[in-house]
């Protein structure tokens, strides 16, 4: 009987444990987006607004965007 008090204690905190990761993994996930300009949609659906960026070449190493710059 002792060993398996054990067992559903060990099981009992090992799903504690996995769903306090998943609030973690789910707070970070809205605050990156939060960062990022999205923000809730009705029901719960997070967003993310991406400005998407001008074309860029690619030569190697080298990148050269459209606006004139050049990075290394």
């Amino acid at each position: 009987m002792e060993r398996k008090a054990s067992a559903a204690i060990v099981i009992a905190a090992l799903a504690a444990a996995f769903w306090a990761g998943s609030e973690v993994q789910k707070a970070a996930y809205l605050d990156q987006c939060l960062d990022l300009g999205g923000g809730q949609n009705p029901g719960n659906h997070p967003i993310w607004v991406i400005e998407q960026a001008p074309p860029s070449l690619q030569l190697g190493p080298v990148v050269i965007a459209a606006q004139g710059g050049c990075r290394r």
